[in-house]
């Protein structure tokens, strides 16, 4: 059996979902999530088995963006 190609989510719609997710109850998280699934690519249970050492540097703070491309200083 075959699967079914992803749908993709085009530059205008990644911005409405966004702006959407920014009135809910927990915009953060929400924000988290969703970005996690779309430039990640990480599905609901690889989000699940996020621990913050995989998602912070030694000093607690986010490695988010270029942070783990760049050295500290």
């Amino acid at each position: 059996m075959q699967g079914k190609q992803a749908k993709i989510v085009s530059p205008t719609q990644e911005r409405a979902i966004l702006g959407y997710l920014a009135t809910t109850r927990y915009p953060s998280r929400d924000r988290v999530m969703f970005l996690l699934s779309m430039k990640a690519g990480l599905r609901a249970k690889e989000m699940a088995s996020l621990t913050w050492a995989m998602v912070t540097d030694a000093d607690g703070q986010g490695r988010g963006g270029d942070a783990r491309a760049q050295p500290r200083q």
